[in-house]
């Protein structure tokens, strides 16, 4: 249960002693973190799917090309994942695009991101689909996701 405010923290309480103990209960507070990964992942397929209904192409059709064209540039950037990049170098080299494209369907790109990795990767599609000119909604979860404060 999350608590924002007194309502909130009344209404917990009272949920605390509505407990029947004929068991022990346990009961953990902690200071809320927000879970920006969720977020993130949560508007990324939401842009996907969308993006997909405007283009006619698909959902796994537009979920690797956004893997190809500019998740794997970012991974590629950075120095920890000189594997990946490596493997990347030999996909391009043996395969032609539109097989490059169809590869990313058993590859996993965002997964390997940290948050900053995935909010530029957030904006790289935003532009893509401005620059379509496609609409992407932007939801709640769109400050969240892009550590919009």
């Amino acid at each position: 249960m999350l608590i924002c405010n007194e309502s909130q923290r009344q209404e917990a309480i009272e949920k605390l002693k509505s407990f029947k103990l004929t068991k022990p209960v346990e009961v953990i507070s902690r200071i809320y973190k927000i879970n920006r990964s969720n977020a993130q992942n949560k508007l990324l397929y939401k842009w996907i799917a969308e993006l997909a209904k405007q283009s006619g192409n698909g959902v796994e059709h537009e979920r690797n090309t956004l893997k190809f064209r500019y998740g794997c540039q970012i991974l590629c950037q950075d120095d920890k994942n000189s594997s990946f990049r490596d493997f990347y170098g030999k996909l391009v080299d043996i395969l032609d695009y539109e097989n490059c494209v169809d590869s990313m369907a058993f590859i996993s790109v965002s997964s390997m991101m940290n948050t900053r990795e995935f909010t530029d990767y957030l904006n790289q599609i935003e532009c893509y689909a401005i620059n379509q000119g496609y609409h992407l909604t932007q939801t709640d979860d769109y400050k969240q996701a892009m550590g919009i404060k």
